[in-house]
């Protein structure tokens, strides 16, 4: 279940508010300064790395996921050993999973249609998208080194 906003700020803002409307809320980032930056709008406790999660952490929480990893394979890998089902991932169109794939022109027809930055965008078509996206970055993807951050991974990773 995608919730895409405009921003990585709104996106922020959201996580803020998600939080203080419930305070059980579990944010899972998949790079290190993602987590610090969310660490800054939101209480220690509430944001925890994907790769430090478990099944204890996750007890009698809201998880929410901050952002996608841009593989795939490892999103699914985490859901399946967390036995997690429907979660929310919120994600921002200036991110770079969505830079690779035309985020930049999708922002702009957004604004062109009236869009706000804080309001989000969210459907299943969306979430098929970023799947698809998911697939052809991982067929260009052969050994993969992990970052500390979303963007220094495609820097790494990626070839175009």
């Amino acid at each position: 279940m995608d919730k895409v906003w405009m921003t990585s700020a709104a996106r922020l803002q959201a996580c803020r508010a998600m939080h203080n409307a419930n305070p059980k809320c579990l944010f899972i980032a998949w790079f290190p300064e993602s987590a610090t930056m969310l660490k800054q709008a939101i209480p220690e406790g509430s944001v925890v790395l994907a790769e430090d999660v478990d099944l204890q952490k996750i007890q009698d929480r809201m998880v929410v996921f901050t952002e996608h990893y841009p593989l795939q394979k490892t999103e699914e890998q985490l859901f399946l050993r967390l036995n997690l089902k429907e979660v929310p991932v919120l994600s921002a169109l200036d991110e770079p999973l969505f830079k690779f794939f035309g985020g930049e022109r999708m922002q702009e027809l957004m604004k062109q249609l009236g869009m706000g930055d804080n309001e989000i965008l969210g459907h299943s078509m969306i979430t098929s998208a970023i799947k698809n996206a998911q697939r052809k970055l991982a067929q260009r993807v052969f050994s993969e080194q992990k970052t500390n951050s979303q963007e220094k991974w495609f820097q790494l990773n990626f070839t175009a």
